[in-house]
């Protein structure tokens, strides 16, 4: 497996050496699909059936969080509801994903702190 740490240097001389497009396109067959499976669910599907198939490796989905600025009340709720939807949207996926095979379990990754303000977390 290839050390995430080295992707920059790796991207930067492929893409001098191959050009942009050429070395983004090898980067995503070879160790970039571990971590981004697709764009579309019919990619993330495809490529969720194949690890499973080839070694029993389960779909983690991680949603792209809001990350907070500051807390004021009317910005924390609207990024929570931007948070909370895009968990709905992922549960989806997990639970389309699991229809395909019933023993691959997809891991949903939650970040209790992307939804409930950090005061009521420690309280």
């Amino acid at each position: 497996m290839m050390d995430a740490a080295k992707t920059k240097k790796i991207y930067r001389y492929g893409s001098k050496f191959l050009g942009k497009s050429l070395c983004q396109k090898l980067l995503e067959i070879s160790f970039y699909r571990q971590f981004v499976a697709g764009r579309r669910f019919e990619e993330l599907e495809q490529i969720s059936n194949h690890l499973f198939q080839s070694g029993r490796i389960k779909t983690m989905l991680c949603p792209p969080m809001e990350e907070w600025s500051t807390e004021t009340q009317n910005e924390f709720q609207a990024k929570a509801t931007v948070n909370a939807n895009r968990y709905m949207e992922y549960l989806d996926i997990a639970r389309k994903l699991r229809r395909t095979h019933v023993e691959n379990e997809t891991v949903l990754q939650l970040k209790p702190s992307s939804i409930f303000p950090t005061a009521v977390l420690v309280s």
